[in-house]
């Protein structure tokens, strides 16, 4: 288990945070988070993980996981999902290639498959079995990924991008709008050139002032391509700014929703990079397939925008760094605890504020 560091705590006892690896041979692992967006979780203390069988059991080695993994969804067709490791059992489900799972309780084998237990928020129960693979093929892959916990917030993502949660006060950017005392979390080994500095906000959503919600961060909206809705609001590949070239170092995968009940509006500011952008006016020559620009008054800038609009939405999402299917996933996963010992009310005096409280706030 890695801590990270947890800043802007007054408070004789801190909250915890971590990112936590959980290893197989665990003797009790803790509460298998949920992955629906809601404000009212509370983990148990005593729930436990049934021993994973042995290979002379059941898979004979060739099982990749083990409990509390995560795993992805090979490309190809969607696996089912079934209230029971069989194919008798009823389908519950369906999940999609790309989707990642939490490994709750396995292997076990029947009619020719290896099953698991894999939790996700499209599962109706949060939970079910689906297949790893069928002794030849695999449908299921392990991946790097940890969960995140801190100040009351918590999701899942690839592991090694680092973790930093604030308590963050109100404040004005310099565009003069105002937000209201926040947690704000910060990945500190993000891997995507640019010049924000990638976190997610969580809000009480009565706090906001109606005039917040916005994409803009109040400068001109340039492009937004690769809009989608997912469950619980909406993300887009965006660069806002004066007149400039659209740049790897200003584009950014920009999220916004609300837990299920509304309590909370919860806002990803994500740094992506495309391969047929330039990093910056750095850059000694234009990537291969980009578009041309002249830095100049006179240059068609709506043409271009238009055009590198066209070529954003056009990208399939994997060709992105980070990919917008991996973005997706994190942002789908965070989980907002209620009010109990609330984490909003900003307890750090003005002359402890960090350096991530003076950001620009999204709105």
């Amino acid at each position: 288990m890695a801590a990270c560091s947890l800043e802007g705590e007054s408070d004789p006892a801190p909250v915890a945070t971590t990112v936590t690896r959980l290893p197989a041979t665990s003797p009790a692992p803790p509460q298998a988070m949920s992955l629906s967006a809601t404000a009212s979780f509370q983990p148990s203390s005593t729930s436990t993980i049934p021993p994973p069988a042995t290979p002379a059991e059941c898979s004979h080695g060739w099982t990749r996981l083990v409990g509390w993994d995560f795993a992805s969804v090979t490309p190809g067709l969607p696996n089912l999902v079934r209230s029971a490791p069989t194919t008798s059992g009823a389908v519950v489900s369906q999940l999609l290639p790309g989707s990642i799972v939490k490994a709750l309780e396995g292997p076990r084998c029947a009619d020719g498959y290896v099953y698991w237990k894999v939790e996700h928020f499209s599962i109706p129960a949060g939970a079910g079995w689906t297949a790893e693979g069928d002794l030849s093929d695999y449908f299921l892959e392990p991946v790097d990924w940890v969960t995140f916990s801190g100040r009351g917030v918590s999701f899942i993502m690839p592991g090694g991008w680092g973790c930093e949660a604030q308590a963050a006060a109100a404040g004005t950017n310099e565009y003069g709008h105002s937000w209201p005392g926040h947690i704000h979390i910060i990945f500190s080994a993000y891997p995507a050139f640019s010049e924000w500095l990638p976190g997610i906000y969580v809000y009480p959503t009565a706090d906001l002032p109606a005039s917040f919600v916005s994409p803009t961060f109040g400068a001109p909206l340039m492009v937004r391509a690769q809009v989608k809705s997912l469950r619980l609001g909406e993300r887009a590949v965006s660069e806002n700014g004066n007149i400039h070239p659209v740049f790897n170092s200003r584009r950014l995968y920009y999220y916004e929703g609300k837990t299920a009940d509304g309590i909370y509006t919860v806002i990803a500011v994500l740094p992506v990079n495309a391969p047929f952008l330039p990093n910056s006016y750095n850059d000694p020559a234009l990537p291969a397939g980009g578009i041309p620009f002249t830095d100049h008054y006179s240059f068609d800038w709506s043409a271009y925008y238009g055009q590198v609009q066209a070529q954003l939405d056009a990208a399939p999402g994997a060709v992105f760094t980070p990919t917008l299917e991996m973005l997706d996933v994190l942002v789908e996963s965070i989980l907002v605890e209620g009010p109990r010992n609330s984490p909003f009310q900003a307890r750090i005096p003005n002359d402890a504020k960090k350096a991530g409280d003076s950001l620009p706030s999204p709105g």
